[in-house]
């Protein structure tokens, strides 16, 4: 339970306001989602070199975890994080950002039907539109 003085009312409620704005209009919107999406991949392909699901496991070496992670692909001349590199370039440069394609909310009973769509599906349903 979170408590508050009675005479802010006023406050409390547009501090909420002004967090649902913000999820809104800036944390949900379609370019904000690809680039945390080109992130992720980026981490997945520098996984293997830079052992990152191997560090959330240890919380010493979770503290350790950083957003220079990110830079320390960026400069690396590693060639197993070249792709990654790429990627994140990609996302400096503005160039080839992931395009948003949509969403679609489904019932329980919608969802079964889609149940063994794969990713590549919805690719190539996407481009034959």
């Amino acid at each position: 339970m979170v408590c508050f003085p009675a005479g802010t009312p006023y406050q409390v409620y547009a501090l909420f306001e002004s967090r649902y704005n913000l999820y809104k209009s800036i944390y949900n919107h379609p370019k904000v989602q690809a680039i945390d999406l080109m992130v992720c991949d980026a981490m997945q392909l520098a996984d293997p070199v830079l052992k990152i699901a191997e560090r959330i496991q240890e919380p010493s070496r979770f503290a350790t975890l950083s957003d220079l992670i990110i830079y320390d692909i960026k400069v690396s001349k590693d060639e197993e994080l070249k792709e990654a590199r790429e990627l994140l370039k990609r996302i400096d440069t503005r160039l080839h950002i992931y395009k948003y394609l949509g969403e679609l909310l489904l019932s329980k009973e919608q969802a079964y039907l889609f149940r063994n769509t794969s990713e590549e599906d919805i690719v190539n349903c996407a481009r034959s539109s």
